[in-house]
């Protein structure tokens, strides 16, 4: 079973850096599955560093101006952002559609969907990206995710999500593997 091919790769990874004033994360999706998928990821992911705070909108479009030059253009679609860990301030940039959840640690507040998603890095030169602000508190957890799902299977992660609301994060990530491994 050793060098029994793998059934599926895919294009998906995640990056992260904390350091004393920001945490920095990108969550990327290469189009498509597959071998090539996933070395197109690969070479994505060697490309990013997120070690420093980035200016997520600047970052999106950089990259995208980096990848329509190439002769055949990649398109995938990330949430890159940061948290500035002195103002408690996320900022988010999207491009294409991954979802990204704000559990607000108030249980007073509902549970809410942030980015602007746009459209996919490497679509077109001329692609504008979008970046948001939002205000976290204590207790707040974000659950980010590198694809859309449909609106039956989100339905069910929403409600999984509502019922671990204020539990720790072992809890929350419980409920959402176990959304995903079923």
């Amino acid at each position: 079973s050793l060098f029994k091919p793998l059934e599926t790769l895919s294009g998906d990874f995640l990056d992260f850096s904390l350091n004393e004033k920001h945490f920095n994360f990108a969550i990327f999706d290469s189009a498509g599955h597959g071998p090539a998928a996933a070395m197109e990821a690969y070479a994505l992911q060697n490309r990013i560093d997120v070690k420093d705070a980035v200016d997520p909108k600047a970052f999106a479009t950089a990259l995208n101006s980096q990848s329509t030059q190439q002769s055949e253009s990649t398109l995938f679609t990330m949430s890159i952002g940061n948290i500035n860990l002195e103002s408690d301030v996320l900022t988010l940039c999207q491009a294409g559609a991954p979802l990204i959840y704000l559990l607000p640690g108030n249980l007073d507040m509902p549970i809410i969907q942030i980015g602007l998603g746009g459209l996919p890095v490497g679509y077109s030169p001329d692609t504008m990206f979008e970046s948001g602000s939002y205000n976290l508190a204590p207790g707040d957890c974000l659950v980010g995710f590198s694809e859309n799902f449909p609106e039956k299977e989100t339905m069910e992660l929403e409600a999984r999500m509502e019922r671990v609301r204020g539990k720790d994060v072992k809890t929350i990530k419980a409920a959402v593997s176990e959304w995903r491994d079923r």
